[in-house]
């Protein structure tokens, strides 16, 4: 019927249900249908069943009512019998109900479509669910009140002066014997000794001081050194996750990059200059900073280029990759005696990079290239006992390795070497079989270099590609995914957590 009156097919019935779609008026559609016949149509044509006609003879009722021709609905009057006898000599005067209207006129109901009845039922809902917690709250207000004012600020027991004052705790008196102050005494006898007579003094009465330990800085404030580009040339900020505050910590003319923590959590070595974030910096050198920005001090430096920095578990070294010999090696430098030494030797065919230090110190696992692709290789501290840890063959290549905090498990990178793909997380356990890894499933783009929180409890990894970078933090299990900044038009990477800091 409602497509013979519009030519045009309704909408569908499961869309309107879905509330995908609504129901178009059918006089919107089509003018010259009365009221009351577009009003029975839309009626039979409802969602829910109990809004349609609940038996025929309803909607022949109100199909036969549809007529324009203004009179009394068929079915919403009654005729009352004719009194009887008695009634009209008892009193004549009484007047006879002849019609009854037993329902309004259907042009007088208002078309309401699906979606508005459903966001009326949400409205209910809400005002519901409001009403009751706020019902909840002002019990649980009123049970403080009259069971624990004590545990009531004392801004907001001032607005109740019926409230008892809360009794501070004292500190009980204490007696205490002291000498008392040297006096002249005539000694009536020489060979007598005068003792002093013990004296009882009350120390003052006060109310024990509840003094409130500073929060250390460090694991407790989630700070994160990161590398930013939001200024147009990369430099290091300082970071704390749980206030989002960003404080700038290197302004280098050539820009700044890989920051990598002192134990103590009091300074930071990183790379400068870096104009642009890319895979290996010649010409950069080593600069040593405090987190304010103070006590900039360059590192010795050579021909080539010193980059990727790490500070040994010690603070005595900081390994680095260096260019001087014009490829890749590793070398650290010694802090205490600002001496630099290689650590292992390659040839010009082979790269070795990307240090870091075991829990202990007593070991570096590093990134070696032979030939096409990047191996995964153990040393001491000192550079020797050098061996393969992990084999990639000519498919994968594995970078940036890193130690979890218990010294169990080396996580790094792999990327393939055949073809353009996004590098994964991977885990591998010490002692295990060379090939043995297990992929860690983290939600996002890509990982690169990750970085452990001091607790433990999170980790800190730079992603992403051709569309920039970020910087995101969760779990070791990938829980919990955050992103440093919400702003995509700046790159930020190479995160640094930084360690619990300790008095210098």
């Amino acid at each position: 019927m409602y497509a013979a009156l519009t030519g045009v097919i309704p909408e569908d019935g499961l869309a309107r249900a879905m509330d995908n779609a609504q129901l178009t008026p059918l006089r919107k559609r089509n003018p010259e249908v009365t009221r009351r016949l577009a009003a029975a149509i839309e009626r039979a044509m409802e969602v829910d069943p109990a809004d349609r006609f609940q038996n025929a003879d309803e909607f022949k009722l109100a199909m036969l009512n549809s007529k324009s021709k203004t009179q009394q609905l068929l079915g919403t009057y009654t005729i009352a019998p004719p009194p009887s006898e008695a009634e009209r000599k008892s009193d004549p005067v009484k007047s006879v109900n002849i019609i009854k209207h037993s329902s309004a006129s259907l042009e007088d109901q208002e078309f309401v479509s699906p979606r508005k009845k459903l966001l009326e039922r949400n409205r209910r809902n809400m005002r519901a669910v409001i009403g009751a917690v706020l019902a909840i709250s002002f019990i649980v207000f009123l049970g403080i009140i009259l069971f624990a004012p004590d545990v009531m600020p004392e801004s907001v027991r001032k607005l109740f002066p019926f409230l008892p004052p809360v009794e501070p705790t004292i500190v009980p008196t204490e007696i205490v014997s002291v000498p008392p102050t040297p006096m002249a005494v005539e000694n009536t006898d020489p060979t007598a000794t005068l003792e002093p007579t013990p004296v009882q003094v009350e120390t003052p009465t006060s109310v024990v001081d509840q003094t409130i330990e500073p929060t250390p800085i460090g694991a407790d404030y989630l700070q994160i050194a990161y590398v930013s580009t939001r200024t147009g040339l990369p430099q290091i900020y300082l970071t704390n996750i749980l206030t989002d505050q960003a404080i700038a910590v290197t302004n280098m003319a050539g820009g700044a990059c890989q920051p990598a923590w002192a134990p103590d959590g009091n300074r930071l070595v990183f790379t400068s200059p870096c104009g642009v974030k890319k895979d290996a910096y010649p010409e950069a050198s080593l600069f040593i900073i405090n987190p304010d920005g103070t006590g900039l001090q360059p590192l010795p430096t050579a021909l080539g280029g010193d980059f990727e920095p790490a500070w040994s578990p010690d603070g005595k070294f900081i390994a680095f990759t260096s260019l001087r010999d014009g490829y890749m090696q590793i070398y650290a430098y010694d802090v205490e005696n600002d001496r630099v030494q290689r650590l292992v030797e390659t040839d010009p065919t082979t790269s070795a990079r990307q240090p870091a230090w075991s829990p202990d110190g007593r070991q570096l696992v590093y990134s070696l290239k032979r030939v096409a692709t990047y191996e995964l290789w153990l040393m001491s501290s000192l550079g020797s006992n050098e061996r393969m840890l992990f084999t990639s063959g000519n498919v994968f290549s594995n970078q940036y390795p890193v130690w979890t905090p218990d010294g169990k498990f080396i996580l790094f990178s792999q990327r393939s070497a055949e073809e353009v793909i996004f590098p994964d997380l991977f885990s591998h356990k010490l002692g295990e079989n060379s090939d043995t890894a297990l992929k860690l499933p983290l939600s996002v783009r890509s990982v690169e270099d990750v970085d452990y929180s001091p607790g433990s409890f999170w980790i800190a990894y730079e992603s992403g590609g051709d569309r920039g970078y970020h910087v995101y933090y969760s779990t070791p299990a990938g829980g919990n995914l955050a992103r440093i900044t919400e702003d995509v038009t700046f790159d930020d990477f190479d995160p640094a957590w930084r360690p619990i800091q300790t008095a210098p």
